[in-house]
């Protein structure tokens, strides 16, 4: 018998096991995310689990956007189904069931975020599914096993980000990167300061380069604890007027060398796929394509 019922802590050590199958986890961190990812007061994510014959199989963990843009839209952070019980009509009964997450409110799409190639799980649900791709992004990964080189020209300078100083520095900067990004809404202050609590966040992972006392770029790390413990640059990019200079690789190689020397052993990244600049950079600097991420819609 086929069931598909709300989360509860009796379930707790069969749904650890399975998230410990699909992540590879150690026990303890896998405690961590099954915590974070079954109580309805963390970052508002909510988990069904599917039963077959009373023993769980799979699960859906889920959270709608209080944004108007995705009103119509609720946001599927996973889902997983063991073979062999991972056919079209189990996923699409998961997806069904969730499609109200409040009584009055029907959502006409779901969107899911997919890792492809290191997890041969989802490896053909998007044909399953019938999901239309929104975006792809290229997860990389590189080891930090020595120094690299760095030669710069008088005028550019490396600055560590300062909590309670520089947050309007970021935000300009920032917003300045990514403005010709598809889909790219401009962050503010408070965004910065929301970041700041978050527990992703490392106070030392932020580095501005400046070009003869200009804000050129920004680099930023972060530690990824859910659902495998990684570091991952992230908001990395320069303004349009300083690309082309040869000084995304030295803020990169500034970056690495900096993790380098507090003993990290490795990094992860992700880029858009489209954006060959950028991964170009990555690969040319020793990174490798470990997985796909895959953003897709599907429609009710």
């Amino acid at each position: 018998m086929v069931n598909i019922l709300n989360y509860k802590d009796d379930y707790y050590n069969e749904l650890n096991k399975l998230f410990r199958n699909v992540h590879k986890q150690k026990l303890e961190e896998s405690n961590r995310y099954v915590d974070l990812h079954t109580h309805h007061g963390a970052y508002g994510l909510r988990t069904k689990v599917l039963t077959i014959n009373g023993r769980l199989v799979g699960y859906i963990t889920y959270f709608n956007s209080f944004m108007d843009m995705f009103k119509n839209t609720l946001f599927v952070k996973e889902i997983y189904i063991q073979k062999p019980y991972d056919t079209c009509g189990n996923y699409k009964a998961l997806l069904e069931k969730v499609r109200n997450f409040y009584i009055l409110k029907r959502y006409k799409y779901a969107r899911l975020s997919l890792v492809l190639e290191c997890d041969s799980s989802n490896g053909d649900l998007i044909s399953k599914l019938n999901l239309k791709t929104c975006r792809k992004l290229i997860e990389m990964k590189v080891d930090l096993d020595g120094p690299r080189p760095i030669q710069t020209n008088l005028g550019i300078k490396f600055t560590n980000f300062r909590n309670g100083i520089d947050e309007n520095k970021r935000v300009i900067v920032q917003n300045s990167i990514f403005a010709d990004t598809d889909g790219h809404i401009d962050c503010d202050i408070d965004d910065i300061i929301s970041e700041e609590n978050q527990d992703y966040y490392l106070e030392d992972g932020g580095t501005f380069i400046d070009v003869n006392g200009n804000t050129a770029g920004y680099s930023q790390v972060i530690f990824e604890r859910y659902p495998n413990p990684r570091l991952y640059i992230v908001n990395f990019g320069l303004a349009k007027n300083f690309r082309n200079q040869g000084l995304g690789k030295l803020l990169l190689y500034h970056t690495l060398n900096m993790l380098y020397s507090k003993g990290f052993k490795e990094v992860y990244v992700t880029v858009n796929s489209n954006n060959t600049d950028a991964y170009n950079l990555y690969t040319m600097t020793g990174f490798q394509k470990t997985c796909n991420y895959y953003d897709c819609i599907y429609e009710y």
